[in-house]
Formats: C-alpha cells, structure tokens, sequence
C-alpha cells in the first residue's frame, strides 16, 4: 500500500512551481486501473494544466471517499492546485494537515509536504516560517533525490538565513549547497550536463526571485548576491527551459529592483518637506549602493571571449549593464535642497517674518530681490560637477 501511495505521489505536472514529478523518472508515474475514477480524472487534469477543475475534482473526492488509501494522496495534491492557483493560505492550511497526518506512516509524504510548505510560505512573505519548512525539510534528507538534498535545499536555507540577517550561519549552508554540486558534478564529468543540474541551480538560486517590495528590497538583495551566481551557471549550460527559465527570472528580478528604486519612497515623519524628502533620498542612494556592489560581483563572471557565450548568458550580462547605468543616474543625482541658496532661504524667511506685519520695507525689499535675481540671471554659469559615491 506504502508503494502505490508514493507512485501516485509523483504523479503530476512539469508546470507548477518545484513539483514532485520533477523527483522521479516519469516512467514511474502511474495510475492503476484500481484508483478511483475521480481521482483518475483530477489527475488527468492536474498533468494538463487545468488546475481550477482538477481542484475541484479532488475536493469532490475527498467528499465523497474521505478515508481511502488515497485520502492523503488527494490532500497533497488538492494543495498543490491551491499553490498552482495563487491561494498560498489554502495550500499551507493543506500541507500542514499532511504534515501532520502523515507522521509516522508515510515519512516520504511527510518530507515532501514540508518542502511544499517552504514555497508556499515564501509566496507569503512569512520567511520565518518558510526556514522553518526547509530545516523539516532537511532533516528528512534521505527522503529526496540526492540534487536536492545535498545541494538544493542547503542552498534555500541560506538563502533564507541571508534574507533574515543571519550571514554567518546562511554561509556554513552555502558552503554545502557548493560541496553537494561539485560532488554531483563528478558523477557526470565530460558528459553533457543531466537534465536535473539546469534545474538544480536554478532552484538553488530561486529563492532570491520573489515579488519585490520597496521596504523589503535589502532582504532580497542580501541572498542575491550569491543565488545570481547559481541562476548564471544554470544559464551557461544552455540545457532544456531551465537554463531559459533562470536566464529570464533573474533579469527580471534585476529589472524590478531598479524601477523600485528609481521610483523611491517618501517618508513619514516629523520635518518639513526638504528634510522628510533628503532622508527618501538618503535612503534611495543606500538601495542604489546595495545593488550596484551586487551587480559588481556578477560582472566577474564575465568572460573576456563573448562569442563564445549563448545568447542567453549574453542577455544577463547586458541587463547587469543597464542596470549599472540606471543606479549611476540615481547616485548622481543633486541632493535634495541643495539647488536652492542660503541667500535666497534667508530672503524667503525675511519676507515670510514681514507679511506677518506689513509696510512699505516688504515692498522695497521684494525689488531689491528682482534686482539681485536679474544680475545672477545675467552671470555666466557656474561649473558644477556632479559628485558621486567614491566607493562606486
């Protein structure tokens, strides 16, 4: 009974985000002629994409057969919909249910659900929650492929340390999650690159390529640094949608941080509006540092001979490029205030201070201004230069 239940486990679909059909060789998914119909049909439409109607077929199932060899089966699965379907709540309420349930009786199911738990946590936002999945998830190790034991989820927990601040401990996971490629990259040496490396790395570096947020950003940036190096490696074999799919996510994600901190924020709080406006400003120039060190690193990676690059590699490194150059624009920017003079803030205190009791001085002093505005009007320009970070 253990057996079929895990064979129809790994029953599912290659579209929906890190599934468990992805853990086993396809020649292993199975529906037998003794499963249900209506699982039989939710799975069929589960394998094809359709997952509002394979949602609810395997909410019809479990209705009606509530306590079957396949109750747990079903429950995974109607999560997986949920996650499929963008109702993170929905599938953590599920998966939790099977993490529970399946404690003792099905080990498997149980380090699946965990690792399932982690995605649909971080599609949350609760990134507390989602490290908490992935230690469950590492605990039961030897219930996973070796790719995603040694490499995989050691590489998401230090990626989720990393966005929590907890560097230290994010680098001893780090370190493992680069020990595990190498030693599966042995296996393998001159022969073409297995179908599971591309997407190995990717997910290694996935974790960083979530919606980006302008107060969440540093926490994205932090993993970042390390995961673009996974995501360029899974782009530089050039094998099967991987190598695509992380070549994509990762220009998209450099896209994303650069319009948010372009766009900036403005800032509450005690101060008038130059004051509440330089410290958005302030901030904004922190961001732009942050991810220009970060785009830095990447452009290490570059190799001198880009003929020899696939076009994909080339589309990274040239998004690192306009990257670079948009956060310079931001970084030379005039500091907020500082376009207007002391002269003319103390005249406009001057007159502010007058209207309060008028006289015939307001007037005399408001045409010695025109007249001191037309003569620096008339000056030739002063040389200015931009200033910029001199540590960029």
């Amino acid at each position: 009974m253990r057996i079929i239940l895990l064979i129809l486990l790994l029953s599912g679909c290659a579209g929906l985000h890190r599934t468990i059909d992805l853990l086993q060789d396809t020649s292993s998914r199975v529906i037998t002629p003794q499963t249900p119909q209506l699982y039989t049909q939710a799975m069929a439409n589960f394998e094809k994409e359709k997952f509002a109607e394979a949602k609810k077929q395997f909410e019809e199932f479990l209705t009606a057969e509530p306590t079957t060899a396949y109750t747990q089966i079903a429950y995974f699965n109607l999560a997986r919909c949920n996650f499929a379907l963008k109702m993170y709540r929905e599938s953590v309420e599920k998966l939790r249910f099977i993490a529970t349930q399946s404690s003792g009786n099905a080990p498997e199911l149980q380090a699946q659900a965990f690792y399932q738990l982690s995605f649909s946590y971080e599609a949350l936002g609760d990134k507390v929650n989602a490290l908490a999945s992935l230690f469950d998830s590492y605990k039961r190790k030897q219930y996973f492929p070796s790719e995603i034991a040694t490499a995989e989820i050691p590489a998401r927990i230090a990626g989720a340390l990393a966005a929590l601040g907890n560097f230290e401990q994010a680098k001893v996971y780090y370190t493992q999650a680069e020990e595990g490629v190498r030693q599966l990259k042995r296996e393998f040496q001159n022969r073409q690159a297995p179908e599971w490396l591309p997407r190995t790395l990717y997910y290694m570096g996935e974790v960083s390529l979530r919606k980006i947020s302008y107060d969440d950003i540093s926490s994205v940036l932090r993993p970042l640094s390390k995961a673009q190096i996974y995501l360029l490696e899974s782009t530089e074999i050039g094998q099967s949608d991987w190598s695509k799919k992380s070549s994509e996510d990762l220009i998209r994600t450099y896209e994303a941080a650069c319009e948010l901190i372009a766009k900036s924020k403005e800032m509450k709080g005690d101060g008038d509006q130059i004051t509440m406006a330089r410290r958005a400003q302030e901030k904004q120039w922190e961001l732009a540092q942050e991810f220009y060190k970060v785009l830095d690193e990447m452009k290490i990676y570059e190799r001198p001979d880009a003929q020899n690059q696939n076009t994909l590699t080339k589309s990274i490194f040239k998004s690192v490029s306009v990257s670079k150059e948009k956060l310079l624009k931001i970084l030379a920017q005039t500091k907020v205030g500082q376009e207007i003079t002391e002269s003319a803030k103390e005249h406009k205190r001057s007159v502010k201070r007058k209207v309060m009791n008028p006289d015939s001085v307001l007037e005399k002093e408001y045409l010695r201004a025109q007249t001191s505005k037309k003569k620096t009007e008339e000056a030739p320009p002063k040389d200015e230069t931009d200033s910029k970070d001199p540590n960029l």
